[in-house]
């Protein structure tokens, strides 16, 4: 490959990677939309509006995070409950979809560890010695 063969493949490559610039953010920002943002910029990218709109879309903070289960206090909550991470209503902890939004949330995964009173290394639930600090961790 000569010097101008390859300086055109990069182009070409370089082309395709900025066209498919607002697919790649919607999908690297997780966008509750990024099918539609995907098949916007595929049919219409090349009008440079239909580019410029899926862009602006991509970019929009319209997100699904993957987030942890938002932790409740006492006072507002009973102890089989917490609050949905999206719309911040009370649901059962078992719950794998809000029923006041209907999105999805992750699952509280069950505790296998325990911090230690003394020195607060995780120890295994079954552990009635740190194995750290050689404290008791049940109390």
């Amino acid at each position: 490959m000569n010097g101008g063969a390859a300086l055109g493949f990069l182009f070409i490559v370089l082309g395709i990677v900025i066209y498919f610039l607002p697919t790649i953010i919607g999908v690297e920002r997780r966008h509750q939309s990024a099918g539609g943002i995907t098949v916007l910029n595929l049919l219409l990218g090349w009008t440079g509006l239909g580019w410029i709109i899926a862009l602006v879309w991509a970019c929009s903070a319209v997100t699904s995070p993957q987030l942890p289960p938002v932790a409740v206090s006492q006072a507002t909550a009973s102890a089989g409950e917490r609050k949905c991470p999206h719309c911040a209503e009370l649901i059962k902890v078992e719950a794998r979809v809000c029923k006041h939004c209907r999105r999805d949330v992750a699952p509280v995964p069950a505790r296998t560890e325990r911090p230690c009173p003394s020195c607060r290394e995780m120890n295994p639930l079954e552990r009635t010695f740190c194995a750290h600090c050689g404290a008791p961790t049940r109390q």
